[in-house]
């Protein structure tokens, strides 16, 4: 104790706060502890949205097909139907989204909101019949037009549309005669979004 009183006041409160610190971290370190959740990995699943044509009758599914060639509308009056058929190959779940890849070059007396692309369904276990204009399908950017929601992985059944376009009796101003050649119908199957 001596000794003690002899130590400058000063000196003798820095050894105790440093005393006291060495303590204090000492038992921190003594109570801290740590789990490890090792060697982690993950992988993402493939999106394989498929196609075929039925009138084509190979029953092969593939990335594109031919499109097909309505000559001769008459307005008011629907096109013949031209079947497709949409298969998810995926390992997740899908919306199908249409739309047509832009510029389209829409000829002068075409009203193309009053082009009508009808998607029938035929088959299959999701979908239900849908109707866009020629201007909501053609791509400005938008998010593309919703055809099908939630189509399971892996589908065994596919989704079966009769596609038919219906030029309304006002679309088209003047004699007529337009078209609208060399357009891309483009299907696009995307994880459906989660409700929030």
């Amino acid at each position: 104790m001596v000794l003690a009183n002899k130590i400058n006041p000063v000196m003798r409160a820095t050894l105790v706060i440093s005393a006291v610190a060495v303590l204090v971290t000492g038992v921190t370190f003594a109570l801290s502890s740590q789990a490890t959740l090792a060697q982690n990995s993950f992988s993402v699943g493939s999106a394989d949205l498929v196609l075929d044509v039925t009138s084509d009758a190979d029953n092969d599914y593939v990335d594109s097909e031919p499109g097909f060639t309505f000559v001769d509308l008459l307005p008011g009056t629907p096109s013949a139907a031209y079947g497709i058929s949409l298969r998810n190959q995926g390992d997740g779940p899908l919306d199908i989204a249409v739309h047509i890849p832009g510029p389209v070059t829409i000829p002068a007396g075409l009203d193309a909101t009053k082009v009508k692309v009808k998607f029938e369904k035929v088959a299959g276990v999701v979908g239900v019949d849908r109707e866009f204009s020629l201007a909501e399908l053609i791509d400005t950017g938008d998010d593309p037009e919703i055809l099908v929601q939630d189509v399971a992985a892996n589908a065994v059944d596919p989704i079966d549309y009769n596609v038919r376009v219906l030029v309304q009796p006002d679309a088209v101003a003047g004699e007529g005669g337009v078209s609208v050649n060399n357009f891309d119908l483009v299907f696009t199957g995307t994880p459906p979004v989660p409700a929030p």
